[in-house]
């Protein structure tokens, strides 16, 4: 899948978009970016962008958040050898993939992973009314190996650090999980800045080798969240 970029409504490759200095909207990959000049603070014809925006998203036809006929489901275990199936709504439905990572954790929660443009061999096979038939409402997937080395997959040494639904004011929001994730998250970008790493590098850190697991969701009020990070993304 080329990747394009988007310049006031115009799809062209990268090499060939050239963008304003007042004047920068485009699109790159699968996310749509705007940068705004602001003057004291305030956005300088914020109107103007937020409408190109619009005709951005609406010329290429996103599918930015996953849905149960696909979108971007950034799940990491999503590699060579996969077996993915999707339920087809439309006749004559069509396929694109794209956003390669070269590394990921699970939750991707700085927006970002390591980034990469990919080449992807996909066969397809279509089962006629399998997803009616199975009661299948969202994707599903499967492999027959490991998704990644093991020693990546599941790694031998790690560190860990937990989440549970509570404010930091100590009210008990339960059964937050977005909260408890934010938390695990939060703890251990502390526990890396106790290792020496800035703020901000924790937060990429997380982004690109921290998983977020669901630890229980039993013990209610308080669903846990644990972040688990390699220590071997360190060595070396």
């Amino acid at each position: 899948m080329p990747v394009l970029c988007n310049v006031e409504g115009k799809l062209v490759p990268p090499d060939q978009a050239v963008v304003p200095v007042l004047d920068r909207g485009f699109l790159y990959g699968d996310s749509v970016y705007e940068v705004v000049r602001t003057y004291s603070g305030r956005p300088f014809e914020l109107d103007r962008h937020l409408a190109r925006m619009e005709k951005t998203a609406l010329r290429i036809d996103l599918t930015l958040p996953p849905r149960e006929n696909g979108g971007n489901f950034d799940a990491k275990q999503l590699t060579k050898g996969s077996k993915l199936l999707l339920p087809v709504a439309v006749e004559g439905a069509l396929f694109s993939t794209g956003d390669g990572h070269f590394a990921q954790g699970d939750g991707e929660v700085c927006v970002t992973a390591v980034e990469m443009g990919a080449t992807v061999a996909v066969r397809f096979r279509v089962l006629k009314a399998a997803a009616g038939a199975r009661a299948m409402r969202a994707p599903r997937f499967s492999h027959a190996g490991y998704f990644a080395p093991p020693e990546w997959a599941a790694p031998r040494g790690f560190i860990a650090a937990m989440g549970m639904p509570i404010r930091e004011d100590g009210v008990n929001e339960g059964e937050n999980l977005t909260l408890a994730c934010r938390n695990a998250l939060l703890n251990m970008i502390d526990l890396l800045q106790e290792r020496g790493w800035s703020r901000e590098q924790a937060y990429v850190i997380c982004s690109v080798a921290a998983d977020l697991r669901i630890s229980n969701v039993v013990d209610v009020p308080n669903y846990v969240v644990s972040a688990l990070l390699p220590e071997a993304i360190f060595a070396g």
